[in-house]
């Protein structure tokens, strides 16, 4: 981006990990994290256009399974699976390197 800052419209995604197996990723203006239990109910979800401070977690109460990843209905639940598929994809790209 720093270079071309045309880029800046493409779909793009900063990853980072706190320890064995917390991650976050940050993309389309939320930031998802997921810890290291794997457990779907421990998931946040950030809108940061709308909660820069990351006060709501937008999955609170939402997200039990994760099956309701693929079939819930709710905005918020499809937003994390969305981003939970990017994120995967970056991790199994990092373990076949």
């Amino acid at each position: 981006l720093l270079e071309d800052p045309s880029l800046e419209s493409a779909d793009h995604a900063a990853v980072s990990t706190y320890v064995a197996n917390n991650h976050t990723i940050i993309s389309e203006g939320f930031r998802l994290i997921r810890y290291s239990t794997n457990a779907p109910s421990s998931w946040e979800l950030y809108d940061e256009s709308e909660d820069p401070q990351a006060w709501n977690n937008l999955l609170h109460g939402k997200l039990e399974t994760f099956e309701q990843l693929e079939s819930s209905s709710d905005q918020s639940v499809r937003k994390a699976a969305t981003l939970n598929r990017k994120l995967q994809a970056y991790l199994d790209g990092m373990t076949d390197q």
